[in-house]
């Protein structure tokens, strides 16, 4: 995958200047992923083919020049001017994955049917924190589609425990 490449290259850029530039740039790129999600404008001029390379790296100067690590800001720039902006969620992922793994540390995206108290998440971060013997950040969402159960995304690997994906299962085996 072409995102890969670029966040293997950023992460090599910045590792042999230590951890804490890896830190700013994971958060610097996490933040520039949150400000196009609740920017739904900025998103697509970002995205949008039509807008002139120099228009983009102008737009991107202006709002992060100064404001985020220059290894981050730099990638921001080589995205516009190889006009692959659109991949920028998957670098900021690909790059945290990488980062993660440097840190003996996983994301787990929990999906359930309601919301999760404290107690819970807390529950599930432990039981897999003790079976990947890594530190677990959990990061939880809401889908009432899922009718009961959770789905737990490990990078890769999905386990579906939910009430609709145990049904879906029963209907493939009837058919």
């Amino acid at each position: 995958m072409i995102a890969d490449r670029y966040a293997d290259a950023i992460f090599q850029a910045a590792l042999p200047q230590g951890a804490d530039t890896l830190q700013t740039i994971d958060g610097n790129l996490a933040d520039v992923a949150a400000m196009f999600k609740d920017n739904a404008d900025l998103a697509r001029l970002w995205k949008h083919p039509v807008v002139k390379r120099a228009d983009k790296q102008a737009l991107v100067r202006q709002l992060f020049g100064g404001k985020i690590h220059p290894l981050a800001l730099n990638l921001l720039l080589l995205l516009v001017d190889k006009k692959r902006g659109v991949i920028f969620g998957q670098v900021q992922q690909a790059f945290r994955t990488r980062y993660n793994a440097l840190r003996q540390r996983a994301t787990i995206k929990v999906t359930s049917a309601l919301p999760l108290d404290a107690a819970q998440v807390e529950s599930l971060r432990h039981e897999f924190a003790t079976k990947l013997s890594k530190e677990v950040q959990v990061d939880t969402a809401v889908d009432p589609a899922l009718i009961g159960g959770v789905v737990v995304q490990i990078e890769d690997q999905v386990i579906d425990g939910s009430i609709r994906g145990r049904l879906e299962a029963l209907r493939m085996s009837l058919n």
